[in-house]
């Protein structure tokens, strides 16, 4: 009773041979950035399982602030790059969140000078 009670409290983990809560079929949601840092166009990599949602891509600055919607629309199940230029923005920290149902990912860049 106290293993299973401590499996539920955890979110109920999936347990695969590889690790704990990793999806035996892949990653629902997948993003990758670079280069990172970049001092031009950005190349966000994102891996969608599921083509039922609506799939967002948002990029915010360091205070949470949205600066643009690259990506708001269903989308093919497979890999799919977007480029950003990141010319008009200041030297700093961004984050780029990805979006698809309840699941999302996010990921830090930084662009320099």
């Amino acid at each position: 009773t106290l293993i299973y009670t401590a499996w539920v409290r955890a979110g109920s983990p999936v347990f695969t041979p590889n690790a704990i809560g990793e999806d035996p079929y892949g990653p629902a949601l997948s993003l990758d950035v670079f280069p990172n840092p970049v001092s031009g166009p950005v190349t966000f990599s994102i891996t969608v399982n599921n083509h039922a949602d609506p799939v967002t891509v948002v990029v915010y600055d360091h205070t949470g602030k949205p600066l643009d919607t690259l990506l708001n629309r269903p989308v093919d199940p497979k890999t799919h790059d977007l480029c950003f230029d990141t010319g008009g923005y200041a030297p700093g920290i961004y984050v780029v969140r990805l979006t698809c149902g309840s699941r999302s990912v996010a990921r830090r860049f930084v662009v320099i000078p």
